[in-house]
């Protein structure tokens, strides 16, 4: 008897809200669809650290090469790359340590 009780009263009379705007006509004047809208609204929200962060192996070679250009070239710090491929620091970290380690030991061979 408690327990349904104490169901009863987890339960919220009203849903939960969505992050992004829903499909009404004042936010939607264009008609899209709700997965176009949701695209939309976070391509205007830009990046951030509270998406799920993307693995190494989400990373094409392409990307892994243009985070570590950015850090040793360009001086970008490990936090902002991080923040704008939504990747985690650590990440970063490991992908400029292991490219500058290879530098080293091509050197020591010739």
């Amino acid at each position: 008897m408690f327990k349904e009780q104490r169901r009863q009263t987890k339960k919220s009379d009203k849903p939960a809200q969505p992050k992004y705007p829903r499909s009404k006509p004042e936010h939607n004047p264009d008609g899209l669809l709700e997965a176009e809208l949701k695209a939309k609204w976070q391509a205007e929200r830009g990046y951030s650290m509270k998406c799920k962060k993307r693995h190494l192996k989400d990373l094409s070679v392409a990307v892994r090469a243009e985070i570590v250009r950015m850090y040793l070239e360009e001086h970008v710090l490990m936090r902002d790359i991080a923040a704008y491929y939504k990747i985690s620091f650590a990440l970063v970290n490991k992908l400029v340590k292991s490219a500058t380690q290879e530098k080293e030991k091509v050197k020591e061979h010739m």
